[in-house]
């Protein structure tokens, strides 16, 4: 029974961790996205926010997709691997 409840747990405190990494990640797209902004500055933003995230710029004919990713491993109690989450976000450029 407790071995269920500290995996439950775990299962929260993954959920609750990358929703907080998916917020910091959109907030970087977000800055991204202004049209002031070079690519290296992004970058050095994102990873300032979120360690090892990346920052992809996708041009389409409409505008352009800002997507910021980071691939994170979290341990849960009663499994040997950890469970890998890709973490996405995001946004549309500002100006096209």
């Amino acid at each position: 029974m407790t071995l269920i409840i500290m995996t439950l747990l775990s299962f929260f405190g993954v959920a609750f961790s990358s929703l907080m990494i998916k917020q910091k990640l959109y907030e970087a797209t977000r800055f991204a996205a202004l049209a002031d902004v070079s690519p290296n500055e992004a970058n050095s933003y994102a990873e300032s926010q979120v360690t090892g995230s990346q920052i992809t710029k996708i041009s389409l004919s409409t505008g352009c997709l800002l997507i910021g990713s980071k691939t994170e491993y979290f341990p849960l109690a009663g499994f040997l691997p950890p469970l890998e989450i890709t973490i996405r976000a995001v946004s549309t450029c500002e100006v096209p």
